[in-house]
């Protein structure tokens, strides 16, 4: 049972040493890549939300409007929560749980707070967020992905360095942090692409960053 407000647990999914993969739309996603990946996982695995978190009190909703929806009939009102979905894992490997939503506009605190429960709640021991930042890098260029790791043993793992950024941070940056402190290990992935394409989605991106999730995960599925 949940003791955060904010958080609500449909049902639990039995799961295998999972991985949390996250991804917000905002300042965090240039050319809506990690967003666009984290998306394209849910659609391509058929994946369901089992989990949510309630926008209320996160959200100016003149910003980040609701929608609506026409579906089966009906139509209705689909707010900006952030939902988490769980992949099914390949044989011998690990289950995957996604969340995407928007970067959060008030309240960050209590949004980890929120998010921290939904961790322990699955016994995620690793987290992997994706990001992407506009960068000098021409279209005709392979999109590169660099990673972080909160940790010495992520670090040699998979050959990254911890991040040594120092400047303004996004929910990703305040949520890899909250990790460190708690020990639970975690990788960010970035993907560079172009920035001279503002406001114009950038698949190439979203596809860099799909393909080093494939390798880090076990999931497969169709680029």
């Amino acid at each position: 049972m949940t003791t955060s407000p904010d958080l609500s647990i449909e049902e639990l999914p039995d799961l295998t040493d999972p991985v949390l993969i996250v991804a917000w739309e905002g300042w965090n996603d240039a050319g809506e890549s990690a967003s666009t990946a984290a998306q394209y996982l849910i659609q391509q695995l058929g994946a369901k939300p089992f989990a949510t978190i309630d926008p209320e009190e996160f959200y100016d909703f003149t910003e980040a409007r609701p929608m609506a929806r026409y579906r089966n009939g009906e139509r209705y009102i689909a707010w900006p929560d952030t939902e988490f979905v769980h992949l099914q894992a390949p044989a011998g490997g690990r289950d995957v749980v996604v969340g995407v939503g928007i970067e959060p506009h008030y309240r960050w605190k209590r949004y980890i707070t929120a998010l921290s429960e939904l961790v322990d709640e699955i016994g995620a021991k690793l987290i992997l967020s994706l990001g992407a930042v506009a960068a000098g890098t021409p279209h005709t260029q392979p999109v590169h992905v660099r990673g972080s790791a909160n940790n010495s043993a992520l670090a040699e793992r998979y050959n990254m360095h911890p991040s040594r950024f120092e400047g303004p941070s996004g929910i990703v940056g305040v949520f890899h942090d909250h990790c460190r402190r708690r020990e639970i290990g975690g990788v960010s992935l970035w993907a560079s692409v172009p920035h001279y394409l503002p406001g114009i989605t950038n698949p190439v991106g979203a596809q860099a960053l799909l393909r080093v999730v494939s390798d880090m995960t076990g999931l497969r599925f169709d680029l």
